[in-house]
């Protein structure tokens, strides 16, 4: 259970460095448009947060190759969405960008065994 408390200081931290940066720098913030639901300017930084927790949890863990490639799929998953934050990408086009890369991952192996809580996992 301490190795989840661990996880969970990491993602918070993470998360709330990246959006304290943003405001501060006025970097990657998601201005509202047609497109959008908010009416403020909000930090666009959640995406780059999860992939700054996930290198930190990652390599707490002993590596393989499916970790590699799972961490190396989600930079290329980080690189679309902050290309669509800035020049707003079109939604096909960030939809198929992103299944292509979730086929890549699913072509190599990589599949989910389970979804929630896993008693043995950090074991």
């Amino acid at each position: 259970m301490e190795i989840y408390f661990n996880y969970l200081i990491i993602c918070f931290i993470t998360f709330l460095g990246t959006a304290y940066l943003s405001n501060k720098y006025q970097i990657l913030i998601d201005k509202p448009n047609f497109r959008k639901i908010h009416k403020v300017n909000i930090p666009a930084t959640g995406g780059l947060a999860i992939f700054i927790s996930l290198f930190f949890i990652i390599f707490t863990e002993e590596l393989n190759n499916l970790y590699i490639l799972f961490y190396s799929s989600s930079f290329f998953i980080l690189l679309v969405g902050i290309y669509d934050d800035l020049k707003n990408l079109d939604y096909k086009i960030k939809f198929i960008s992103q299944s292509l890369i979730i086929i890549f991952l699913f072509s190599n192996n990589m599949k989910i065994d389970l979804i929630g809580y896993d008693p043995n996992f950090g074991q």
